[in-house]
């Protein structure tokens, strides 16, 4: 966030939001058995790409976005290589189904 802030949002003004991702407890694989950070503490992992949703949510973001008139989202894992970003093709088509 501070980056953002101190790069003046890229030239994007007040159209810069964030959101926390959703966090799960780390478990071991495959007994299920939860991992300890310390011996008081269980550890703690972000839930995945799936956890968007979720955070969309409860963050307001999602409430913020409809209030602001924002029809369509694409969302896309990050560690997705290929995904061609706001692809128009790929987006227009989604939008017409």
């Amino acid at each position: 966030v501070d980056f953002f802030k101190k790069n003046d949002n890229f030239g994007l003004g007040d159209d810069v939001s964030f959101f926390a991702q959703g966090m799960l407890p780390c478990m071991t694989d495959p007994d299920g058995k939860i991992i300890l950070e310390t011996s008081h503490n269980v550890a703690m992992a972000p839930d995945g790409n799936g956890g968007i949703y979720p955070s969309l949510v409860k963050s307001g973001m999602l409430a913020n976005m409809k209030d602001r008139g924002i029809k369509y989202l694409h969302v896309f894992a990050i560690d997705n290589s290929l995904v061609k970003p706001a692809d128009p093709a790929f987006v227009g088509y989604c939008i017409s189904q």
